[in-house]
């Protein structure tokens, strides 16, 4: 069975099943049980590092930390090598929406093989953040280089940790308008896979969710964080349903 088949299944069979599992309780406490204004400061820190090994583009270190109790711990993890001086992100991940007259919006996914995982993957555009780079000009560069689309930059996100259990890397989500209309951002451009090997996939919004779980059921491995998108899009969509359809108090 082909993504799109699969997808029309999740459509017909199992919308109500995914929304039923991610279903949460609409009225949120009035006071959170965790006080939101701590601080960072509870005394932990890094007091020593060792390096295990080296590569072209990682690094393998051992952190002694002291945890809020006072007790040194050691800790395993990676870093990038290629991090822009006085920077605090070592990449940006693109959320780009491609829009066209008289066309459903969507957004812009690549495939792509990713040695670590031995897998193909399903990601949207992401890539390094260069010297002298800010995060507008990386993302644009990196859908330009990804698909072929020109794009323009709406807004950027926080820091971000990707990976903070095992890599100090760093990223911010830059939100990307591809207007589809302009000549060059009309159709996929087959040359933007290159040397790079990344295929362009548009996939329209409102069915961003079931095509990822059509792609995940043939195969591919889904980036946590477009899965995640995915999955707030849906909830939010499914939470102003039942708020408009609620009797009034």
């Amino acid at each position: 069975m082909n993504v799109d088949a699969m997808g029309r299944r999740l459509r017909a069979g199992e919308r109500e099943e995914i929304l039923d599992e991610m279903s949460v309780p609409l009225a949120m406490p009035r006071k959170l049980s965790h006080n939101t204004t701590d601080t960072t400061d509870d005394g932990s820190r890094v007091v020593g590092e060792k390096v295990l090994a080296r590569g072209d583009w990682l690094e393998l270190s051992q952190r002694t930390y002291v945890d809020p109790d006072g007790v040194n711990r050691v800790w395993e993890g990676c870093s990038r090598l290629g991090r822009a001086p006085g920077s605090r992100v070592d990449n940006v991940m693109v959320i780009a929406w491609y829009r066209r007259m008289l066309h459903y919006d969507c957004v812009v996914l690549v495939k792509q093989f990713r040695p670590a995982l031995n897998a193909h993957t399903i990601e949207v555009p992401s890539g390094l953040v260069l010297e002298n780079e800010t995060p507008e000009q990386s993302a644009e560069r990196e859908l330009l280089e990804c698909t072929g689309f020109l794009g323009t930059s709406r807004k950027v996100g926080p820091v971000l940790a990707a990976d903070p259990s095992m890599s100090g890397s760093a990223l911010r989500i830059v939100t990307v308008e591809v207007n589809g209309d302009e000549p060059g951002n009309n159709f996929i451009n087959a040359r933007a896979a290159g040397e790079r090997h990344k295929v362009p996939i548009l996939v329209p919004v409102s069915e961003l969710l079931e095509k990822l779980r059509a792609f995940a059921q043939a195969g591919f491995i889904i980036d946590s964080r477009i899965d995640a998108f995915a999955i707030g899009l849906v909830m939010g969509n499914s939470g102003r349903k039942v708020k408009k359809s609620a009797p009034p108090v």
